[in-house]
């Protein structure tokens, strides 16, 4: 990692501190190609993911078996744009989330109980 969180040049090209520009879901087409083209008995590998379908099928071509088109899937996706340092936004799939907080759920029912005065507290049978 660079400097405050950001990413090295040397590392992607996007400079030292890029700015998230939003994150929102997408359909893109994920194409698929064999790692092994002669029986398809390897595993398949992402070759990369497009937003035009006519561009994820181009992608596609002769990354199959025997020299067919490799698999072209429809996905919907979150994804993230950021900004560089030069102003070119560039795309990246969020894959997972990280929770940052977490509140015991007993002690969120407790706050939400303690709010209560005695009269709602005896409506609700507490």
């Amino acid at each position: 990692m660079g400097q405050k969180g950001g990413l090295r040049d040397s590392e992607h090209g996007i400079g030292a501190n890029p700015r998230p520009a939003e994150v929102k879901r997408m359909r893109l087409y994920k194409v698929k190609g064999h790692t092994d083209t002669t029986e398809g008995r390897g595993p398949l590998y992402t070759v990369g993911y497009f937003t035009d379908p006519d561009l994820a099928e181009r992608a596609s071509k002769d990354k199959g078996v025997m020299g067919s088109d490799g698999i072209v899937e429809p996905v919907v996706a979150t994804v993230a744009a950021f900004q560089a340092d030069n102003g070119e936004v560039m795309h990246g799939i969020i894959k997972e989330f990280v929770q940052v907080e977490y509140e015991d759920p007993a002690d969120v029912r407790k706050r939400a109980l303690d709010k209560l005065t005695p009269k709602e507290r005896k409506a609700l049978g507490l």
